[in-house]
């Protein structure tokens, strides 16, 4: 018979290298269209595995431009561009990253 051990580290921060906030790290949309972002956790194996989006808290540098959800959902509002900064919390430790929005005229 097979037998699997799985090791779990106590500190929940042990293995976090950092987050992803978007593949690329860029997106481009059409004003009054949306994108979901799919953040995902980075461990320092390099693997990464997903997260779910309201597990992680989101700003935009220009409401004006690209407005997001407590969710992560991306509105394009106006042409232009904007960053949206991604975080998750784990304890008293912080991840961050950024994704570049352009938004095209829709």
């Amino acid at each position: 018979p097979l037998m699997y051990r799985v090791i779990v580290p106590c500190d929940k921060t042990a293995g976090i290298d950092g987050i992803l906030g978007a593949l690329g790290g860029a997106i481009s949309l059409a004003a009054s269209s949306t994108y979901q972002l799919h953040p995902a956790i980075v461990m320092n194996n390099s693997l990464s595995y997903g997260t779910p989006a309201s597990d992680f808290s989101y700003t935009s540098s220009a409401t004006g431009v690209a407005s997001v959800t407590d969710g992560g959902l991306v509105s394009g509002v106006s042409a232009g561009d904007a960053e949206i900064t991604v975080t998750y919390t784990v304890g008293t430790t912080t991840y961050t990253d950024y994704v570049n929005v352009e938004v095209t005229s829709s």
